[in-house]
């Protein structure tokens, strides 16, 4: 028997589904009870995540318990000088790459989107992550933390 094919668009579906009915008759939406609620950002690149990848790190983020917005796949964070804890589980990240096929009949290749999944880990799960719970911080490192994450939008 054949193996099947992970498809990453019903996965990553199936886990907002599951994250916003898990949420449901509450005020808030599930990824907004005390997560990380900006942006997922990549450790590599420090770039934030785009489009449903958005979704699908909030999603993961709130059904595991994350209190990182930072994520990488298990070289990202071994290049950070981090390891990964053994036994974790990743999430996964969708990455479209155009690829060109050619036509029989001599016309210009044709250009199509390839989905890709990635599994990523939250920083959470490595040795990199040393957060301390936002409660514990004083009003001036609390006031100084979301000064720092606005300070980029130029808001």
């Amino acid at each position: 028997m054949a193996k099947e094919r992970f498809d990453i668009h019903q996965h990553i579906t199936t886990q907002i589904i599951t994250a916003i009915e898990q949420g449901a008759g509450e005020f808030q939406l599930p990824w907004r009870q005390g997560g990380h609620v900006s942006r997922p950002t990549n450790i590599s690149s420090k770039r934030a995540y785009r489009g449903v990848n958005i979704l699908a790190l909030w999603a993961a983020s709130h059904a595991c318990g994350y209190r990182s917005g930072v994520w990488g796949t298990y070289r990202q964070w071994a290049e950070a000088g981090a390891q990964v804890r053994k036994g974790e589980k990743s999430s996964y990240v969708v990455f479209y790459k155009e690829l060109e096929f050619a036509q029989n009949d001599g016309t210009d290749p044709e250009t199509r989107l390839f989905a890709r999944a990635t599994p990523v880990f939250a920083a959470d799960r490595s040795t990199a992550c040393t957060l301390e719970p936002v409660s514990n911080r004083s009003e001036i490192e609390r006031i100084a933390a979301v000064e720092a994450f606005v300070a980029p939008s130029s808001a």
